[in-house]
């Protein structure tokens, strides 16, 4: 972490904090007398998106889903397909699988699911 990318202050007795504007959930502190004190950081994305956004398929297609985490400081954004939960609103009309891969069943429209540590996004899949 560079000091462009964190705060970092130090109060009267030596301890230095960092920490991050509403982007890790964790703050780090390093004590006095050589005892450091460390957590594991783990960046909060900014927002997450599913991807593609209202495709169509017929009956018996797959369709791949991928969800992209952005993140703000610093910017990017990353897949995160394989680790996120995803679900279906009507299983009966098309079922996915934890890698993302959704299955049509029979004709209508479920709104699939991706949740990536607290953050979701959906979209709508057509089965015609």
């Amino acid at each position: 972490m560079t000091m462009k990318e964190a705060n970092m202050s130090r109060n009267s007795l030596g301890d230095v904090r960092f920490w991050m504007n509403k982007t890790f959930s964790c703050v780090i502190v390093v004590s006095l007398c050589g005892f450091w004190s460390a957590c594991e950081i783990f960046y909060a994305p900014a927002y997450v998106e599913v991807s593609p956004e209202h495709p169509s398929v017929v009956v018996g297609a797959i369709q791949q889903f991928k969800l992209r985490a952005f993140y703000l400081n610093p910017t990017y954004h990353e897949d995160k397909t394989g680790v996120t939960d995803w679900s279906s609103s009507n299983p009966a009309v098309a079922i996915i699988s934890k890698y993302g891969v959704a299955t049509a069943i029979t004709p209508g429209e479920t709104l699939i699911t991706g949740r990536y540590r607290s953050d979701s996004d959906n979209t709508r899949l057509t089965v015609p």
